[in-house]
């Protein structure tokens, strides 16, 4: 969980509560419950937290299905951790079909999103597999982030 985020203005009371259960006691139980009832109620952090919980089957049984699901609400979320891991499974091909057009439209919003990590990848995926990237795939995601963002 993302301590950083936890101090930011209109950050779901619920997630701080639960990164400092999980911080100051290691009480996954009652930091699962809280982040459970944040993101039934679609607080993005919540779902990202409970999404990388299932990917690395913390306190709950590993799903990689249903964490890339819960990845994927959290990057519609526009949380760049979420767009980030969810390159990396799209990428790699876990618990998904890999898809590189996936990875890179994942990275690229990342990295507008704030992500300065992911410009790395995006230059790697671009190197390696720019032959099996489409460009509109590319020209889609910065689109769409305009769009977004009204301009």
């Amino acid at each position: 969980m993302d301590s950083a985020y936890a101090s930011a203005p209109g950050v779901d009371p619920r997630y701080q509560r639960a990164l400092r259960l999980m911080q100051r006691e290691g009480n996954e139980a009652a930091a699962y419950s809280l982040l459970r009832a944040a993101a039934d109620d679609g607080d993005g952090m919540s779902i990202y937290a409970i999404a990388t919980w299932l990917l690395h089957g913390t306190y709950v049984r590993r799903n990689l299905k249903e964490g890339n699901r819960l990845l994927r609400l959290a990057a519609d979320e526009n949380i760049a951790s979420a767009c980030s891991d969810l390159a990396v499974s799209y990428y790699r091909g876990w618990g998904i079909r890999q898809s590189y057009n996936e990875a890179a439209r994942y990275y690229l919003r990342a990295f507008l999103l704030g992500d300065v990590a992911a410009a790395e990848w995006i230059e790697k995926l671009f190197y390696w597999e720019g032959t099996k990237i489409a460009p509109r795939t590319v020209a889609r995601e910065f689109g769409r982030l305009q769009a977004a963002r009204g301009l």
